[in-house]
């Protein structure tokens, strides 16, 4: 196949991506994760000269976004927040021309088109695109980086593969394992002499380059050029101690763990668990045909599967590294997005048994050429066609009860001020609704004034509050002056306020809880959901 021909193919499924993540997308909603927000914010912290490193997020997807909001000026929030959606999703597409080099070093030409073909259409990055989350860039990146350390063509490459590994860091702070994992690769892939080690030293020297801005601003700000705020509350083994404002200044170490209740303990909770957890996070997003293959291809890497050792070695380096990271956090909360930088090498491995049927062929037959390409034709039409079924389970973004709770929130953000505790996806566009309010009020945000930002006593403000029981919410919410709890008929967030659930049904069950407004007000057909406001007066929920 000529290069032409092939990258017509290529830009083809890059179109074809693009056109399935469209499916996900509709620029008049905002997306419902405030992650979303987050990042368009700290691009304007960014324009607004404010380079302040983030305590859980980095900032090199901003600084990209930065780039491409210098260009244009609105006074609409979500027009910045759809900017960000298509450079998201175009990265995605785009990530169709890396992935296939990348399994070129594996397969012949038209194995790595079914590879690539896997990639641009799965559903659960198709989807995860659509958000203007920093995702797409960091897994285009992991690729480009993986790519380049097994190419041995050409003997600058390696530096390459490590600068891009340094950009990978400023995307997502998870990516510092990256260095690790290249590591390994280069002395599991290279002769350990001196010629090759000063190359290593040089690689180091240029990962440290590109990353040392962001460490030395983190230094400067935390006292620690490796600071990540959830490693103070982690370890109380609560996923809601990392997000609530009455843990915030919690500080309990895995040393503290230990003393408390053992190594024994400690290894079950936050090892063992982390490791099952990953496990099925991974068969889970092997849906829909990823699971196909994956297994087969898993047994054939550790027989022979017609490849390199080298290479094997090094797919398996890459993809249980860049897993490892996750392990004590999957423990506490299993966000299956957190591992999609893994699809690409699980992808491969999958792979593995396509070469295998077709190079091969079964132990009764093997296939003719032209047979071969008809059973690979036929393979991506599959793969097309169970991509598109599985992409209808999401609810599509003009879905009416997208409108109706943008709708609900636009009214009681007119209605209330204070702080209110979301039981469970009522308040998915606060935040935006919030944003959207003025111009000149999200185009000021700056990193370093967030707190601050977010606490606007003339909004109305989600507030997290880890608590056990409705009386001990009750109890600290009055210290952390929360004023409503919004509860939906749906159901509430089991990891977050499981006490809550009986609430919207059994209203008259608590006294010390007044229902201020009611969707039923606005006559919405879908969603249903009441505020209620505290009576602090009530003497029963008083300590």
């Amino acid at each position: 196949m000529n290069n032409k021909k092939l990258c017509l193919i290529l830009a083809s499924l890059t179109i074809i991506s693009f056109s399935l993540s469209l499916y996900h997308i509709d620029f008049s909603i905002p997306p419902t994760s405030d992650d979303s927000y987050g990042y368009v914010l700290r691009t304007f912290s960014i324009l607004n000269d404010d380079l302040s490193e983030p305590a859980r997020k980095t900032i090199g997807w901003p600084v990209f976004l930065s780039i491409f909001y210098s260009f244009f000026d609105s006074t609409n929030f979500l027009d910045y927040v759809n900017t960000a959606r298509l450079l998201s999703m175009i990265i995605s597409s785009a990530s169709v021309f890396p992935m296939y080099l990348l399994a070129r070093k594996f397969f012949n030409q038209n194995i790595s088109i079914v590879a690539s073909c896997m990639f641009a259409f799965e559903p659960h990055l198709l989807y995860n695109s659509a958000h203007a989350l920093s995702e797409s860039i960091f897994i285009f990146l992991t690729i480009l980086a993986s790519n380049f350390i097994l190419e041995k063509k050409y003997s600058w490459s390696i530096y390459i593969s490590f600068m891009f590994a340094g950009l990978a860091v400023w995307m997502r702070f998870n990516g510092l394992i990256t260095i690790i994992i290249l590591t390994i690769v280069f002395l599991f892939t290279y002769k350990t002499d001196k010629k090759n080690l000063s190359k290593y030293g040089v690689c180091l020297i240029i990962f440290l380059i590109v990353i040392s801005p962001m460490l030395l601003q983190k230094n400067e700000q935390y006292g620690n050029p490796l600071y990540f705020s959830q490693t103070n509350q982690f370890f109380t083994g609560n996923y809601m101690d990392i997000l609530s404002e009455n843990t915030k200044n919690v500080n309990y170490s895995a040393s503290d763990f230990i003393n408390e209740y053992g190594l024994d303990e400690f290894t079950k909770q936050f090892l063992i668990t982390g490791i099952i957890n990953i496990i099925k996070s991974i068969i889970q997003i092997s849906f829909p045909y990823l699971i196909l293959f994956l297994p087969f291809g898993i047994v054939l890497s550790f027989r022979h599967s017609g490849i390199q050792k080298s290479l094997i070695g090094s797919l398996w380096i890459m993809l249980l590294g860049s897993l490892s990271i996750f392990i004590i956090y999957f423990s506490i909360m299993p966000d299956k997005r957190l591992i999609y930088h893994a699809f690409p090498f699980l992808i491969i491995l999958s792979t593995l048994f396509i070469h295998k049927i077709t190079n091969n062929g079964l132990n009764t037959f093997s296939f003719s050429h032209k047979q071969k390409n008809l059973v690979l034709a036929s393979l991506v039409i599959f793969l097309l066609i169970t991509s598109c079924i599985f992409t209808l389970r999401y609810d599509s973004p003009s879905n009416m009860i997208y409108e109706e709770k943008l709708l609900f929130t636009e009214t009681i953000s007119k209605k209330f001020t204070g702080n209110i505790v979301d039981a469970g996806d009522t308040l998915e566009f606060l935040k935006f609704v919030n944003l959207n309010s003025s111009p000149e009020f999200f185009k000021s945000f700056k990193t370093e004034n967030q707190e601050q930002f977010f606490k606007n006593p003339d909004n109305l403000n989600e507030i997290v509050l880890s608590a056990k029981s409705i009386k001990e919410l009750i109890e600290i919410g009055k210290i952390h002056n929360l004023d409503y709890i919004a509860v939906n008929e749906i159901g509430v967030e089991e990891d977050l306020y499981p006490f809550l659930s009986d609430i919207y049904s059994n209203e008259n069950n608590y006294p010390y809880l007044q229902k201020v407004f009611e969707s039923k007000t606005l006559n919405l057909q879908n969603f249903h959901a009441k505020i209620f406001k505290i009576n602090y007066a009530n003497s029963n929920i008083h300590p």
